[in-house]
């Protein structure tokens, strides 16, 4: 009898490991499937008529499941590395295109020049601008619902 209740025993502490183990892969794997988002606010519709700079809004106020979806990662920090390097390329493509539209001004450029030059200098700004208030945000943010 007690060998029967040391077996018993020892059959129960193998069961309770074992799920034990069971539970904590089933918490790491749902874990390692959540992934991240980089969320761009969406902008407002082209103002022309606008003062320079100004022509389009960020829309930063808008609710996470309106925003734009950029990018997937697995982890938070390559979510804000990429992020990072993209701010920086939007940047310089930025800065590019406002070093043409103020050169076109200077060379007294076609006012149809100008007018596209400065459509593209306006979106680049605001996609530059967008980026910054960008965000990295788990999968299952219920913010996106």
């Amino acid at each position: 009898m007690a060998r029967e209740s040391f077996l018993d025993h020892a059959v129960s502490r193998v069961s309770l490991v074992a799920l034990a183990a069971a539970l904590v892969l089933t918490h790491e794997a749902a874990w390692a499937e959540k992934s991240w988002y980089l969320l761009v606010p969406p902008l407002s519709k082209y103002d022309e008529a606008s003062k320079y700079l100004e022509a389009y809004k960020i829309l930063a106020s808008e609710p996470l499941s309106k925003w734009n979806h950029a990018a997937s990662y697995d982890t938070a920090a390559e979510c804000e590395a990429d992020k990072n390097t993209r701010t920086l390329v939007e940047g310089n493509r930025y800065e590019g295109t406002t070093d043409v539209y103020h050169r076109l001004i200077s060379e007294n450029a076609a006012q149809s020049q100008l007018k596209l030059q400065r459509l593209i200098v306006e979106r680049a700004n605001a996609q530059y601008s967008a980026l910054g208030t960008s965000r990295c945000i788990a999968s299952d943010d219920p913010r996106l619902r």
